[in-house]
């Protein structure tokens, strides 16, 4: 066996070189420092999905970007009737996103390095008729291929005008296209004192605690890979808003390997803090002896933070350190309790009793079809509801996490192509 990998390690050894040894030598100069407006679209089967502006300040030399976004219906159609404000500010090894006024820190995602990996690019196609600035150029066209073992090869292209104005980056793995179409590029030699300085508003001690609506007992749920059904530091929802996240993965706008989803009932002190983003059971956020909450995506103004009862669904997020233990009860000592575990279903299930034609149903939020639909699965399956997956399947060894697949996001963000760069 040992023969066979070091076959294999280098055959990827020789990949890599075929990738980025070529005849042409040239590669291109991308401005480092910069202002610009970015299209940004997503095409799945052919079907436009999704198409949205942002406006961008990057600084390649300092490690620092600022990218300012707004989601509507217009731009992303499941947004329906709510608007979505994000600006994030990326630093080297951390970042701060605001949405809708609600602002926090997060080191889960930082700056990357846009066009570093067009040092080992190929020259693809030459004086390219392409359009700058609304006037028709010629462009060169740069590419680079990565093997995504067991799922196919992810491919990275660029237009690059006068060699160092980029004009359009298309990311295309599987039938997934991602595309970044740069407009009115304005390149800077310095920025203006202050640029990059991270607002008022996302200061920690800026940050509110909501007034207390009371201890409430609420039937809980999470959407969760195999073995990993726990809700400690771990973010969580109602039907309605887990009814959108899940939706919105089944009609093919987001990627997860999630495949179960667990119901609980849960003891919670309705006295909530900023909702944090949860991964690999670590949490952003402050405050963490309370609950973080938001409505739905963070569509209401502050994110809806201090809204109980949102009409488009409710995100938690439950930290370790405000879980109670087996004597205590929520209230100042502590912030949550599980009362009871529900049964875990499949997907497979939730599709089989016409979750997705729900989903189509509603269209955008709130998905309170899809809701109702997420809601009947836990009922007994003779009222029609799912059957339970039997606990050794849903609680097994979390190593099985290793063999998940690469997902799209650390495809498209990135993340994947610098990673495999770095191990060659």
């Amino acid at each position: 066996m040992k023969e066979i990998y070091f076959v294999l390690f280098l055959f990827q050894i020789l990949l890599l070189f075929t990738i980025v040894d070529c005849t042409e030598f040239r590669t291109p100069s991308i401005v480092q420092r910069f202002n610009s407006s970015v299209i940004i679209s997503f095409v799945q089967d052919d079907n436009l999905l999704f198409s949205f502006d942002e406006k961008m300040t990057y600084d390649g030399i300092d490690s620092n970007m600022i990218v300012f976004t707004l989601y509507s219906n217009k731009s992303v159609s499941y947004m329906g009737p709510y608007n979505m404000f994000s600006r994030v500010w990326y630093y080297k090894d951390y970042a701060y996103q605001s949405v809708n006024g609600q602002c926090q820190y997060t080191n889960q995602t930082k700056f990357k390095d846009f066009f570093g990996w067009t040092k080992f690019s190929k020259l693809s196609k030459s004086n390219v008729p392409c359009t700058v600035n609304d006037q028709q150029k010629y462009c060169d066209i740069y590419g680079l291929s990565i093997p995504i073992p067991g799922q196919g090869v992810a491919s990275y292209m660029i237009s690059v005008f006068d060699n160092q104005i980029p004009v359009e980056y298309n990311i295309t793995f599987g039938d997934q296209i991602f595309t970044f179409t740069f407009h009115n590029v304005n390149p800077v030699n310095t920025f203006p004192p202050g640029t990059f300085k991270v607002p008022a508003i996302c200061d920690p001690k800026n940050h509110v605690v909501c007034e207390s609506k009371g201890i409430a007992d609420l039937p809980i749920v999470r959407f969760h890979h195999e073995g990993d059904a726990s809700l400690v530091n771990h973010n969580t929802a109602d039907f309605l808003g887990d009814a959108y996240y899940i939706c919105i993965i089944m009609l093919g706008y987001r990627t997860s390997d999630d495949t179960q989803v667990t119901l609980y009932n849960v003891r919670m002190n309705q006295t909530f803090v900023q909702y944090g983003r949860c991964n690999n059971n670590e949490c952003t956020g402050d405050h963490k002896n309370l609950i973080g909450h938001e409505a739905t995506e963070g569509v209401l103004p502050f994110g809806g933070q201090c809204i109980n009862d949102s009409p488009v669904g409710n995100w938690y997020s439950f930290y370790e350190e405000a879980q109670c233990s087996d004597n205590q009860n929520p209230g100042t000592e502590c912030s949550w309790k599980i009362l009871s575990e529900g049964k875990t279903i499949d997907l497979n299930c939730l599709q089989n009793i016409g979750f997705v034609d729900a989903c189509r149903k509603d269209q955008h939020l709130p998905f309170t079809s899809a809701a109702k639909v997420l809601e009947s699965a836990f009922q007994p399956e003779s009222e029609g509801g799912c059957p339970p997956i039997n606990n050794s399947k849903r609680d097994q060894d979390k190593s099985k996490k290793s063999t998940r697949k690469i997902s799209a996001e650390k495809i498209f963000d990135l993340s994947y192509l610098y990673e495999y760069i770095d191990q060659q």
